[in-house]
């Protein structure tokens, strides 16, 4: 993370919350450096690096209170969801999304979803059941949507693992909002080609998926068969290759943050929910901050 980002990071939390009035509160008289223990948090998750281990050794600072740390400036990251993760909520900003799939031959194409399983190794007994699935492991899912520059523009709530792509979409908000009436996704237009060159007008914009969702005319899927060279089975690999831009963002977070890659040693499923958010929320700042979400962007939507 970019000094400048962690010292932003860093001097909001110091103003927002209050980490030492709990032990002020409890007669305890500790005076942590607050650098020091956000670097802790940032070697959790980058590195899923124990507490009681290399922490300690490193910053000479207490399992217990770096364990403290962590659950107040980790969910303090994830609440700034809001700010990093959203929709389009303009026409601006659905034109900024949708640009780069119209110039990769998807007009009206408004983000790429697909849902990603982290392994929970501390799942309770009585849980098991309902989160061994295909991994044949306890898993927790989340469904992710992102944009072509492999920005994340919705997180949904956690799930057990044996929930399948088409269950969770039911409940989604981002794919809810793609099909409520009235909403900028729902009630915008796009212009396309047909085959014989004419130019034509469609109302409301979709999502990119694989073929385990449901046949919603707000999700765009490939085809399973189609016959060889066949406009079908062309358009289908070009679906297919855009469509990879979800699972390069799940790379980038589990290659960034190792803690979610490795098997998740936390006891609670929100608190997994807090961290995979609280990554969402540090990937999306580093994508703003490197400038790979900045381009010239031109469309025809009203």
């Amino acid at each position: 993370i970019p000094y400048s980002k962690f010292n932003h990071l860093v001097t909001r939390n110091k103003i927002e919350v209050d980490f030492h009035k709990d032990y002020h509160a409890a007669g305890k008289n500790k005076k942590h450096e607050i650098r020091l223990l956000a670097l802790g948090v940032f070697r959790v998750l980058a590195r899923d690096l124990p507490f009681d281990d290399e922490l300690e050794d490193l910053s000479v600072i207490s399992e217990a209170d770096k364990r403290h740390f962590f659950y107040k400036f980790a969910p303090w990251i994830a609440a700034q969801s809001s700010k990093y993760i959203v929709l389009p909520r303009t026409v601006n900003e659905l034109a900024h999304v949708t640009n780069l799939y119209r110039m990769a031959g998807l007009p009206g194409c408004a983000g790429s979803g697909d849902c990603v399983h982290v392994f929970w190794d501390a799942c309770p007994a009585l849980l098991q059941s309902r989160c061994k699935g295909k991994e044949k492991y306890s898993t927790l899912v989340f469904e992710v949507v992102v944009s072509h520059t492999k920005k994340i523009l919705s997180v949904s709530g956690v799930q057990y693992g044996t929930a399948n792509d088409k269950n969770i979409s039911r409940s989604d908000a981002a794919i809810l909002r793609i099909r409520n009436d009235g909403d900028i996704l729902k009630e915008s237009s796009f212009n396309h080609y047909l085959q014989d060159g004419s130019k034509a007008e469609e109302k409301g914009f979709y999502y990119i998926v694989d073929v385990s969702y449901s046949i919603w005319i707000e999700l765009m899927a490939p085809f399973k068969h189609e016959p060889e060279n066949s406009i079908g089975h062309i358009w289908s690999k070009q679906v297919e290759s855009v469509q990879k831009d979800v699972e390069c963002v799940f790379g980038i977070l589990k290659k960034w943050f190792l803690i979610l890659k490795h098997p998740m040693r936390l006891q609670r499923a929100k608190s997994i929910e807090m961290v995979f958010l609280c990554c969402s929320v540090l990937h999306n700042m580093l994508i703003e901050y490197d400038g790979f979400d900045e381009w010239e962007d031109q469309d025809e939507i009203r």
